[in-house]
């Protein structure tokens, strides 16, 4: 697999540069999205949990059940750094340390604590959960005092209280929309089309994001950490409309300082009117598809 290092606008690149940005630099930050994506976020703890990997290579293992496809783009800084590709969509239940369906009725503000709390217990000594415990109820839930919404006094409490060194804070970098922005943009400026067929070029063109379809996982494994963002999008065009989803796995280095690797890949496409597509179209526009995307993470 090709290195980017020397390609300092390729979407790698331009991904990491954001995700070096400090906390409190990052325009798009994770104080503006956490509060609205707090019920699509998940904690998955798989360290000492064997996995077969992909190479930055280019060799392969196989794929964990429910993968969303057996192609995936890579680029590493590193060629011999060694990046899991095969996380199970679906862990097991042991290994979800953090789930939303957990969390009930409870408020936004409850949410948010227990979801950093928890993320500061696997990442952080104690005194980031004890600033936690201590803080969080006074600063984001009951202070009355502080001008702004939710997300500002969030910014407030992680880079006051927390810090910007916390590794909570360092990783929280990783899960923002900004962080994405490069892909999504590149994808929506139609440079994901096919560069075939007329049909398929248009089906391609242009789409727009299936609302309330982001997740976001973060799974700790014994030498790295990966934050897994996963999106639908549904095409624009009426004789070739499809949904798809893609994900995009970005590799943090141990220490939560660097950004190693992306992967991104494509899931199965849902044409809505399936009975006019047979299965082989179906799998040629897909392919096309991660072909795009190899070309479009390296570009």
């Amino acid at each position: 697999m090709a290195s980017v290092a020397s390609n300092e606008n390729s979407l790698f690149e331009r991904t990491r540069r954001i995700f070096l940005l400090s906390f409190a630099d990052q325009r798009s930050s994770v104080h503006v999205d956490l509060p609205r994506l707090i019920t699509k976020m998940s904690i998955v703890d798989m360290r000492d949990v064997s996995l077969s990997t992909t190479c930055s290579n280019g060799s392969t293992g196989s794929n964990g059940d429910g993968d969303l496809g057996t192609s995936t783009t890579s680029t590493s800084t590193s060629p011999s750094s060694v990046v899991a590709t095969d996380f199970p969509l679906v862990p097991a239940e042991e290994q979800v340390v953090f789930a939303p369906a957990s969390l009930g009725s409870l408020s936004t503000e409850e949410k948010l604590g227990r979801f950093l709390r928890t993320l500061a217990e696997q990442l952080d000594d104690t005194s980031s959960v004890q600033a936690i415990d201590q803080g969080f109820e006074q600063l984001v839930v009951s202070d009355q005092t502080r001008d702004g919404e939710l997300s500002l006094r969030l910014r407030s409490f992680l880079i006051e209280n927390l810090g910007q060194e916390a590794r909570t804070c360092l990783l929280l970098r990783a899960c923002s929309q900004g962080i994405i922005a490069p892909l999504v943009v590149a994808m929506n400026a139609g440079r994901l089309s096919p560069r075939s067929k007329a049909k398929q070029r248009a089906a391609l063109n242009s789409f727009n994001s299936v609302r309330g379809s982001w997740r976001l996982t973060i799974i700790l494994r014994d030498h790295q950490v990966v934050v897994r963002h996963q999106k639908k999008e549904q095409t624009n065009n009426e004789a070739h409309n499809f949904v798809f989803e893609w994900r995009a796995d970005l590799i943090l280095s141990p220490s939560l300082t660097e950004l190693l690797d992306l992967h991104v890949d494509i899931g199965d496409l849902e044409f809505v009117d399936s009975d006019s597509i047979t299965p082989k179209y179906q799998a040629k526009v897909r392919k096309r598809m991660i072909e795009r995307l190899r070309t479009l993470v390296l570009a």
